[in-house]
């Protein structure tokens, strides 16, 4: 008769909560740092591109509905 394979040990619970915690916390870190630099990339994408242009001209009341015809 053949001799059943040994089970492997059940991990430890509190361990392997605590590995579980250190990972949720390393991804939710790292989602937050990427948010981070995101939100710095766009800002100061736009304040480059605001930068670049050309003053706002003056317009009158008028100019805005008259029409490039007339």
């Amino acid at each position: 008769m053949a001799k059943p394979e040994p089970r492997l040990p059940k991990p430890d619970r509190q361990r392997l909560g605590r590995a579980f915690a250190w990972i949720i916390g390393l991804t939710a870190s790292g989602v937050g740092i990427v948010g981070i630099f995101t939100i710095w990339h766009l800002s100061r994408r736009a304040r480059l591109i605001r930068d670049r242009l050309p003053p706002p001209k003056p317009l009158t009341p008028l100019e805005i509905f008259e029409s490039p015809e007339n």
